[in-house]
């Protein structure tokens, strides 16, 4: 996975430019980057529908971000594509739903995920990235693609909840139960989350 569909991956989560007021109470686990892990915090962006520039033609996006961090205060974090965390590992699942009209808020329910972006970029389709950033945020993991399932139970304006049943390239994986809290994405909207960084990146200790 490139650097820059990675830093837009994790803009998208981390679209929010507040702190959550609530915690999660249930993370999935399993072992990513060749390590036992479980989310030190995780959280949601929901997105509503906007029309996107994509390479020429315009597509109409609306989403739902998960992000899983083994660093602290992932909703925190300036939603900015240009900006990266030293020493993270994050996983991001996107549920997008894609099409030539306006889009609706992504429902609840059963999505397959993959890593690769459809070329047709339309229906509802589900993406997972994995990142483990070294000192210098360069990504040092060794997976390069996900495949699975996400279930969203329920999507709400202050909580998205449901299972998510990931197996990595490498041999890890990511399992379990999630409820996580919805950040506040301050009127940022998803293509704006989705851009890519077109500058230099700075690297957050």
């Amino acid at each position: 996975m490139n650097r820059s569909a990675a830093l837009a991956c994790t803009a998208l989560l981390a679209a929010c430019g507040g702190s959550s007021s609530s915690s999660s109470s249930a993370v999935p686990s399993g072992k990513v980057a060749n390590a036992n892990f479980t989310p030190t915090s995780a959280n949601a962006a929901v997105l509503s529908s906007a029309a996107c520039n994509a390479g020429g033609f315009t597509v109409n996006l609306s989403a739902v971000a998960l992000g899983f961090s083994s660093t602290a205060n992932l909703c925190g974090r300036l939603g900015q594509t240009c900006t990266d965390k030293a020493n993270e590992v994050l996983v991001t699942v996107a549920i997008v739903n894609a099409g030539v009209t306006a889009q609706p808020p992504v429902a609840a329910g059963s999505y397959q995920v993959t890593s690769a972006v459809p070329s047709t970029l339309s229906g509802p389709f589900a993406l997972a990235f994995v990142k483990k950033n070294d000192a210098q945020c360069n990504d040092s993991q060794s997976a390069t693609s996900v495949t699975g399932s996400v279930n969203l139970a329920t999507v709400s304006a202050t909580h998205v909840t449901g299972s998510v049943n990931l197996t990595l390239s490498d041999g890890g994986n990511l399992t379990g139960n999630f409820d996580v809290p919805v950040c506040s994405t301050q009127g940022l909207d998803v293509c704006q989350a989705l851009s890519s960084c077109s500058g230099q990146v700075t690297c957050q200790p």
